[in-house]
């Protein structure tokens, strides 16, 4: 969880901006979620590969199934 004082800034943004805010970051909407207990924001994860409406509607691109098999591969080696 990030910092109370960070917590309550964004608030104030969410306020100010009538809910105009957005985070975008390189860790996943999940972990994001998790950093920011209470906050419903606009999140973009995965340095953009995942999203989250503020309202709790998510969009990802489908897993290549491919990907298993490289992520096998590289663990082998």
């Amino acid at each position: 969880m990030v910092s109370p004082r960070v917590l309550g800034l964004l608030v104030l943004a969410q306020q100010r901006l009538d809910g105009r805010v957005a985070i975008i970051s390189g860790r996943s909407v999940d972990n994001v979620s998790a950093l920011l207990p209470g906050l419903a924001l606009n999140i973009s994860g995965s340095h953009g590969l995942e999203f989250q409406w503020r309202d709790g509607r998510r969009a990802a691109p489908t897993r290549a199934a491919s990907l298993d098999d490289c992520l096998a591969e590289m663990r082998a080696f």
